[in-house]
């Protein structure tokens, strides 16, 4: 584990695990091996094997089936750039050797790859002007409530705000954008890689074609809908930075686990604001959650929370109702076990909670509750729009003050 605080342009990075960072350049290279390997070479394979009837009942022009498969493998090519971009990018700022993306595969890298496909289709919901249809509701919620929770203070006086599970670090650079001075936390060193890579984007970069829906195969009306494709990102971060307030204030990301390293007596009272958007289900324990936000937000400070109430998402999402691929899954489950550490239980977590629960939760820990709607909203979570298939989350929303006094 490397504990010291490294600098990038307009990012300060620290505990970035080596070993997942390596396994994370590894997957990004081999998109377009992995990913031929396992929905373009199998589906032609099963083609031939048909009788000659059935071949030419499929290759009729209103279906064109040999046709689609092709245009999957195009579009896997398409998405290679954009993950070998990531790459490159990340091997040069992090002074990682580059390797051959053929390289032979460790038994972990079925994993990462599915954790690549969710990393890569996650900058549809935060760097795509389409994906703003998911993002929106939320983001502006929490800005709303942040700038109602310091209506009237200097602005000269940033506010230091902690965004916990940060994935590809939308949020805190709109909060960075704002005014705020922003530390983000995320475990996901994929994520981390395609973050670094997009906040790095300059004016005079060219925007990527994505192909987010191009490995999903059920629930489309139209063929064409699997391959619509979107461009990201939608902004250029590095230039919206250079010329927003505060400038030389770094966004800076900590990679270490959230409750290991917050609850350090470093952080005691370090933050005025915790914003969590789509996080505290993802809790092993969701009373370390609570007692670690208690201890790192100074008296007086606001939790804002937004999100659903998916525990064990890995059991209990789409893969787990088997409705769908299981990228997503496999992704909450990588980072279930990063936060487990070396613990060996990867089971279910046993400790599951209702909305109204965990706003009991809250006040029992010191916290008085100012706010809250139990929908704010309807969102899905990367979420084809023209999909058969609608997983919609009812969006609770709830802020939370730290009482005055001292209850650790």
């Amino acid at each position: 584990m490397d504990n010291t605080a490294q600098m990038y342009g307009e990012i300060s990075l620290k505990h970035v695990n080596r070993n997942e960072l390596q396994r994370a350049l590894h997957a990004f290279r081999r998109y377009r091996i992995s990913n031929q390997q396992k929905f373009v070479a199998p589906r032609l394979s099963h083609f031939v094997s048909l009788p000659l009837h059935q071949q030419e009942a499929l290759c009729q022009p209103s279906i064109s089936h040999v046709d689609n498969i092709k245009r999957v493998a195009t579009a896997i090519d398409e998405n290679h750039k954009l993950a070998f971009a990531i790459a490159e990018h990340g091997s040069a700022l992090l002074s990682f050797p580059v390797t051959d993306e053929s390289d032979k595969c460790g038994p972990d890298d079925e994993d990462g790859d599915a954790i690549v496909r969710s990393t890569l289709r996650q900058l549809y919901r935060d760097f795509s002007e389409e994906g703003s249809l998911e993002r929106d509701i939320c983001h502006q919620t929490i800005m709303q409530d942040l700038a109602y929770a310091f209506a009237g203070e200097p602005f000269e006086e940033r506010r230091r705000v902690l965004v916990p599970g940060a994935g590809l670090l939308r949020l805190p650079l709109n909060l960075r954008l704002a005014g705020y001075e922003v530390e983000a936390n995320e475990v996901s060193h994929h994520q981390l890689l395609a973050s670094l890579y997009i906040l790095n984007r300059a004016e005079t970069d060219p925007q990527h074609t994505l192909y987010p829906w191009a490995l999903t195969f059920s629930n489309h009306v139209s063929r064409g809908d699997q391959f619509s494709t979107v461009s990201v990102p939608d902004v250029r971060p590095k230039s919206l930075i250079a010329n927003s307030a505060g400038a030389d204030t770094l966004l800076k990301v900590n990679m270490n686990d959230f409750v290991v390293e917050y609850s350090k007596p470093c952080y005691k009272g370090s933050f005025d604001a915790v914003t969590t958007l789509f996080f505290i289900d993802t809790a092993p324990n969701l009373l370390d959650y609570i007692a670690t936000v208690s201890h790192c937000l100074e008296a007086g400070g606001v939790w804002i929370n937004v999100g659903p109430l998916l525990w064990n998402c890995y059991e209990n999402g789409p893969a787990g109702r088997h409705e769908g691929d299981v990228d997503d899954d496999i992704s909450c489950k990588m980072r279930h076990r990063l936060a487990l550490g070396d613990s060996k239980d990867f089971g279910p977590q046993k400790l599951e909670f209702s909305n109204d629960e965990v706003l009991n939760l809250l006040q029992h820990f010191g916290f008085v509750v100012e706010v809250q709607h139990r929908c704010v909203g309807q969102a899905g979570f990367i979420a084809n729009p023209r999909s058969m298939l609608h997983n919609m989350y009812q969006l609770s929303h709830w802020v939370a003050r730290k009482r005055l006094w001292d209850t650790e």
